[in-house]
């Protein structure tokens, strides 16, 4: 059984929430005939709710950065609680 290759790319703090959806936009039109890869991408925790409804129904995935191991206990860092609530 064969991998497939993984590209992930991520913009950290880079965007707005607007711009966010819009660059994912791009890429599902860019990407559309794409095959053989898996693709993700990794917003800024504030896009992520948005870049994944804009993205559902699309071979792209979202990944969400900087998650602390545990599920609820006191960080900086943000939870895979808080991942779960922005619908990953």
């Amino acid at each position: 059984m064969s991998r497939l290759p993984f590209m992930a790319g991520n913009w950290k703090m880079n965007k707005t929430i607007d711009e966010a959806v819009d660059l994912v936009r791009q890429l599902k039109t860019s990407l559309s005939g794409v095959q053989g890869v898996q693709v993700a991408v990794g917003p800024p925790f504030t896009a992520l709710h948005a870049v994944h409804r804009e993205l559902q129904g699309s071979s792209i995935r979202v990944a969400a950065q900087n998650l602390f191991w545990k599920r609820k206990e006191p960080s900086q860092e943000k939870s895979p609680g808080d991942a779960e609530r922005c619908g990953l």
